[in-house]
């Protein structure tokens, strides 16, 4: 039984990502939550059938009202709980690597000397990019390239720093460290990585609609323009000791494609997408499920 527990949290993320289609999703709330419920869903509830079937151990019986099942064949619930172990212990080990990852960039960039730009501490190198970012855990630093503060001016600069406060406010560097471990956990299940490039575009469209809230949409969109278009930018987004799970950049290394879209939802002036709804709680709670059945084996 331990085993077909495994099988199905398998299969079911399977079946649950292939129904995922981000065209069906008309605004950019229902395309939020629809990318998030499918990157989280799946990996938590292999996380949490696995952790199950470890705590169960490989030997026992569950016993319900009246009924007693047993577990069948010794060797195929050593088998599922070689297989849970390997899976939760690989997931310990990434999950150690990318907290080493926000240490390491966090060192980094406190080398970097802080100033006092438009009233925000920010750290700012020595390099003629026009690059921001913030970079950290809970509580990220602001990070801007010399560049930025030569290539703007300083009604443009304050745009680009209320769009770095969109994502302190919404503290994405803290939630994307373990939505990028949870993307780590299963990258074979299908659409996985589209579904990660479309929560990163969501993540920037959200820190834009804030900041528009506190300065001007065109404005923004202008400065957004100018920093993105730059030559360096994307060389140098590739190169910042930093990754996508932990670092929040303006410009967002991302096809034009992606950087139009972004402009035309500052446009659009639609609403800042919220942080949770109560869909995604149901679906975490289903796969939380597998821990429930816990302590009825004995």
């Amino acid at each position: 039984m331990h085993l077909l527990m495994v099988l199905a949290a398998i299969l079911g993320g399977f079946v649950f990502r292939c129904c995922y289609d981000r065209t069906e999703r008309p605004g950019y709330r229902e395309r939020w939550y629809a990318a998030l419920t499918q990157l989280v869903f799946p990996s938590v509830l292999l996380v949490t059938t696995t952790l199950a079937v470890v705590c169960m151990g490989n030997q026992g019986q569950m016993v319900w009202p009246d009924v007693i099942w047993t577990f069948g064949d010794r060797s195929v619930e050593t088998l599922s709980y070689g297989i849970s172990s390997i899976f939760l212990a690989m997931a310990a080990v990434r999950l150690a690597a990318r907290s080493f990852g926000v240490w390491r960039s966090v060192r980094s960039i406190r080398r970097y000397p802080q100033h006092q730009i438009l009233s925000h501490s920010c750290r700012v190198f020595d390099h003629d990019v026009p690059f921001s970012a913030v970079v950290g855990f809970w509580t990220p630093e602001l990070t801007i390239g010399r560049g930025l503060l030569e290539t703007l001016n300083e009604d443009q600069l304050n745009a680009v720093l209320a769009h770095e406060r969109g994502h302190l406010h919404y503290r994405d560097t803290f939630w994307f460290f373990w939505l990028g471990w949870l993307k780590r956990l299963t990258p074979w299940l299908p659409k996985t990585e589209a579904i990660w490039q479309e929560l990163l575009l969501l993540r920037e469209i959200r820190a834009d609609r804030w900041a528009a809230q506190q300065v001007d949409e065109l404005l923004l969109a202008e400065s957004l323009l100018k920093v993105a278009s730059a030559p360096s930018v994307r060389h140098f987004n590739r190169s910042f000791e930093a990754a996508d799970d932990f670092q929040a950049a303006l410009s967002c290394d991302a096809p034009r494609s992606r950087l139009e879209e972004r402009i035309d939802a500052l446009l659009d002036e639609t609403p800042p997408i919220p942080t949770w709804q109560l869909c995604l709680c149901k679906w975490l709670a289903v796969a939380l499920v597998p821990l429930s059945i816990v302590p009825f084996h004995y």
